[in-house]
């Protein structure tokens, strides 16, 4: 949008232009259907609040918010795209940086849940009072099923860790 501003500074003709840009579906229907709306003679701000309900994203909302804002106060349409660019790389650089201190952690946990199995089996294995207590009676059978139901409610919870929403 910034791109077409530069060449004519109305937001609806850089919406126009920006459809054959690479925006994937369902935005470019989206868009195409406001500049249609638009061009038809629907009131631009009707369209631009029909186009964020469409999205239902809130960051796009914030967006169309500032885009209603700046046709509303004639305010400079190219420096509020290029500010507006400027904080989507940086929250979209900040998304990175969360994907990877995440994935790092994952490891980690990984690693300990593990070795937890290890040691456990090398205690029941070499132990043989925790063997007995474990596998003898009945206060150990039962700690050691509550123990395995944990652990498996601790492994499904960190499997799910992998579905990071923002």
């Amino acid at each position: 949008l910034n791109r077409w501003c530069a060449v004519k500074e109305d937001i609806f003709y850089a919406f126009e232009k920006s459809i054959d840009s690479g925006i994937r579906e369902p935005l470019r229907t989206f868009i195409r259907d406001m500049v249609i709306q638009v061009n038809r003679g629907i009131d631009p701000m009707d369209a631009l609040d029909m186009l964020q309900m469409k999205v239902g994203n809130p960051q796009f909302k914030d967006f169309i918010i500032n885009i209603k804002q700046n046709i509303k106060h004639r305010g400079d349409i190219r420096a509020l795209l290029t500010n507006l660019e400027n904080q989507f790389y940086k929250i979209e650089e900040e998304y990175n940086r969360r994907r990877i201190s995440t994935y790092r952690d994952r490891v980690i946990l990984y690693i300990v849940m593990f070795s937890i199995l290890i040691i456990g089996y090398y205690f029941l294995k070499y132990n043989s009072k925790v063997e007995d207590f474990y596998l003898n009676t009945l206060q150990g059978k039962g700690l050691l099923t509550l123990f395995c139901v944990l652990y498996t409610a601790g492994l499904y919870l960190t499997l799910k860790i992998t579905e990071f929403n923002y």
